[in-house]
């Protein structure tokens, strides 16, 4: 693989460095023999590439069609804004040409306060529903002051813009994203002539009645937000989806062993794979070049992973891999590397695929 000399950083969370000098391992995919290998069994800090493994697992696990629902539910005079999961929910009108912002509070507003006045009531109390997730929201090894940095915020079933304070580059991340999407809401259903008062967060009981709903962009496409972008609240996001739908406890503290144990069962190697949390912001976490290139042949030659590679940044063309081989040295390399970066004060990785001048594709 060509060495590049400089890369873009990922908006929010990888600051830049310039990628590893050659890989670690490389095989051919299909049929997988290894070509190149130079310490590939032992394991090291992977940083943000530890999104393959989430992304793998997210993308089998879930699904690629599957969507996450935000609804609202009535129970006498309380509203409840309930979370299912969507935290690339935008404050607006649902756009469905976009993924950060597919679903709508505006839109959701829009037809809860008609079922609202169809019911002849012009005012609510608002409460968060967050019940679908249990425990810690933010990690022990996180740092805190990596929320106003841009890097992480505390992970809840709802939120918007991913807790971005705007959508902008290096933009700080909500301390609370939750009361920032009650807010968003409660101002929606203002405009529309709905009085709130907002109260805290409470599960809704089982008998308040639906009164709407919006529906994200698919998990297909909430995984390339997340590799193009390198949102570490999208990867923790889905790690704990992970967890859901293996039946294993809804929260933070499940996810980094559910994405490990779906990896398991699809038959991957992951004997010498450590992790403690699915984004990568933790030094802790441990993979080998040779466990990445094996997980990265087997997306390739499964049918159901197809969407995986296309949805990761390309050389000299797309997300965090904008800026790279864009020099007259490593310039042929662009457009034909397709890789995950990731960056820690002391950590550059990158692991993907790249295709031969003889149309070979090799994974690294």
């Amino acid at each position: 693989v060509p060495r590049g000399l400089k890369q873009r950083s990922a908006p929010i969370s990888d600051p830049e460095k310039p990628p590893p000098k050659s890989p670690e391992e490389a095989r051919e995919a299909p049929p997988g023999d290894t070509l190149y290998g130079k310490a590939a069994n032992r394991a090291r800090t992977p940083a943000s590439v530890t999104k393959v493994l989430t992304a793998t697992a997210a993308l089998d696990a879930l699904g690629p069609s599957t969507r996450f629902t935000t609804e609202t539910l009535l129970d006498g005079d309380t509203l409840f804004l309930k979370g299912g999961g969507d935290v690339l929910l935008g404050s607006g009108k649902s756009d469905p040409n976009s993924i950060i912002g597919h679903a709508g509070l505006g839109t959701l507003a829009e037809t809860t306060s008609a079922f609202l006045k169809d019911r002849g009531r012009t005012s609510v109390t608002l409460r968060a529903d967050v019940s679908r997730y249990k425990g810690a929201d933010f990690r022990t090894k996180w740092e805190r002051v990596d929320i106003g940095m841009g890097n992480i915020a505390p992970v809840k079933p709802l939120m918007v813009d991913a807790g971005l304070v705007s959508r902008a580059r290096f933009s700080a991340r909500e301390h609370d994203p939750v009361d920032r999407a009650v807010k968003d809401f409660a101002k929606a259903l203002k405009k529309r002539g709905i009085d709130v008062k907002i109260e805290k967060p409470h599960a809704a009981p089982k008998s308040a009645e639906k009164a709407a709903q919006v529906e994200s962009a698919p998990v297909s496409s909430v995984i390339r937000y997340m590799l193009m972008h390198s949102d570490n609240v999208v990867a923790e996001n889905l790690g704990v989806e992970v967890a859901i739908k293996r039946g294993d406890k809804p929260g933070l503290a499940a996810s980094p062993q559910a994405v490990l144990n779906q990896l398991k069962d699809m038959d991957l190697d992951t004997a010498s794979i450590t992790l403690d949390d699915t984004s990568g912001l933790i030094y802790d976490n441990r993979i080998s070049p040779h466990e990445l290139t094996q997980i990265i042949t087997s997306v390739v030659q499964r049918e159901e992973l197809a969407e995986l590679l296309p949805s990761m940044p390309v050389g000299g063309l797309s997300g965090t891999l904008i800026e790279r081989y864009t020099d007259p040295e490593t310039k042929p390399a662009a457009g034909v590397v397709s890789a995950k970066t990731g960056s820690l004060a002391t950590v550059t990785s990158l692991s993907g695929v790249v295709t031969t001048k003889d149309g070979r594709l090799l994974t690294f």
